[in-house]
């Protein structure tokens, strides 16, 4: 069975709108192998087209490998996507989103190899119509209180595979917004594990995801955030989930001025 550097796993459902630029974003990286696993979950618009012509022609050290299934959720398609994973290292790269340079994933795997890293993150920046609303950029943990937890943007965490098939799923597919947050805490408690921070922009997110696409989306966010914590760490965590939504405050009044 080949093997990749990194295995790149996009869930998709009617996002022709960005789709492309995605696909173009991963093939751009420069110095690593890349398996992308493209999860899409049926969708009607013209993503199945988009697919057909930006994951070609071959390059060499891409492959794109695509699956298309229903499926009973984003999380449901990122743990399907993650069984079919070959690489050494797997990170999630929604379908909106794409990486700030043509050499990230290379600086993620020269960061691993010389600190010996399971787990190499950095920070994440906002957009909205090609501009740039904010960057989320969560610190060296080092710098943080002992036992300290603090949410990195998800598609700037990546991690080493087998550790993610230590865990069960490896997304929790019974919520809807905060399984990435539920997984980030089950890595952060096992203490075993060695974690580098990148002090540098390494996506671009699209502003407006599924956990800030409306009101309700944000409290159910944050409801099952409080949920996670419980579960992982076996207490309440109020001032854990306090900060969480301190830190989405500004994208909420930005966007209700748009």
């Amino acid at each position: 069975m080949k093997s990749y550097d990194f295995t790149v796993i996009t869930v998709c459902l009617n996002a022709d709108k960005f789709l492309g630029r995605n696909i173009k974003s991963v093939r751009a990286q420069k110095g690593v192998t890349i398996e992308h696993v493209i999860q899409d979950g049926g969708s009607t618009d013209e993503s199945h087209e988009i697919l057909s012509k930006f994951t070609q022609p071959p390059l060499p050290g891409y492959a794109a490998t695509i699956e298309i299934a229903k499926d009973r959720g984003i999380y449901d398609a990122m743990n399907k996507g993650f069984a079919r994973s070959k690489g050494k290292w797997v990170c999630v790269l929604n379908a909106d989103d794409h990486y700030a340079s043509d050499d990230v994933l290379r600086t993620v795997k020269e960061r691993a190899q010389n600190s010996h890293s399971d787990i190499v993150y950095g920070a994440a920046r906002f957009v909205r119509g090609g501009k740039a609303v904010r960057v989320c950029d969560p610190g060296d943990r080092l710098a943080l209180p002992l036992n300290a937890f603090k949410q990195i943007p998800h598609p700037a965490l990546f991690v080493k595979s087998g550790i993610l098939r230590e865990v069960h799923g490896p997304f929790d597919s019974t919520m809807r917004i905060s399984a990435d947050y539920k997984l980030q805490a089950m890595l952060h408690v096992n203490k075993s594990l060695m974690w580098s921070y990148l002090p540098a922009v390494l996506v671009n997110i699209e502003d407006g995801g599924a956990s800030t696409s409306s009101y309700s989306a944000r409290f159910l966010g944050w409801r099952e955030s409080a949920r996670a914590y419980r579960e992982v760490f076996n207490r309440t965590g109020c001032l854990a989930i306090v900060s969480k939504v301190w830190a989405k405050l500004p994208s909420t009044f930005l966007r209700s001025k748009v």
